[in-house]
């Protein structure tokens, strides 16, 4: 099977052989991509996610427990920090993939709406969540910005969701974790970013492109 890097288009790749994976990668823009199909990669996803719940004992009878919510407050507590920074007060702003809407709580004096495909999280759970993925968004809902928060790495190709975004948001900014070391234990990721990747994703997408490298992640910024 010949596979090609999602990002550079180069065709030199090395398998990593890691665990039952099939993670490629690219020798010029060290990239690392799963090389199975769409379907094959959803049931690792699936099988990982029912691993790590059995291992962590995160959810019980299908709920989430204190040690979920704690995690996700202090996420949303940096998480905010970045809103503050590149969206204004009063800003209508979309976060794609908000799981359980609950980054609302720290911004107060923003126009909120989250994303969610997590069926435990919907509506009823926040007024603020909209149950759906970017493809389900209607290009005439306007957004002054939209955020992607560890996101893109999950999504099979981050291209097209980056593209849907910016065609409702004015500015789209998103964090994208850094894989400093391919040697490192996998999430079952569709993608795993270098800095040398990362900045030439932001680069086909606009040229209107700000690429932040972080000790740990890198934060995109992206206008049309």
């Amino acid at each position: 099977m010949n596979h090609q890097c999602p990002i550079c288009k180069n065709k030199e790749v090395k398998d990593l052989r890691i665990h039952f994976y099939l993670y490629l990668q690219c020798q010029r823009c060290q990239h690392i991509f799963n090389g199975f199909d769409e379907i094959k990669i959803a049931e690792q996803r699936r099988r990982y996610l029912m691993r790590m719940e059995k291992v962590n004992r995160e959810f019980v009878q299908n709920s989430p427990t204190q040690s979920f919510f704690e995690r996700r407050k202090n996420e949303n507590k940096e998480r905010s920090v970045i809103v503050k920074k590149y969206a204004n007060a009063g800003n209508r702003i979309l976060e794609a993939d908000a799981i359980d809407g609950s980054l609302d709580s720290h911004l107060e004096i923003y126009d909120y709406t989250g994303l969610t495909t997590h069926k435990r999280f919907r509506e009823d759970w926040n007024s603020k969540l909209v149950y759906g993925s970017m493809k389900n968004v209607s290009s005439d809902n306007r957004f002054d910005v939209v955020f992607f928060f560890d996101y893109l790495e999950h999504c099979y190709c981050p291209f097209m969701e980056v593209v849907r975004a910016m065609k409702i948001g004015n500015k789209t900014v998103a964090t994208i974790p850094i894989n400093r070391n391919p040697k490192q234990t996998y999430r079952a990721s569709c993608h795993e970013f270098s800095s040398q990747s990362v900045r030439k994703f932001a680069a086909k997408l606009s040229k209107k492109n700000t690429v932040i490298d972080r000790a740990y992640e890198a934060i995109v910024i992206l206008e049309p």
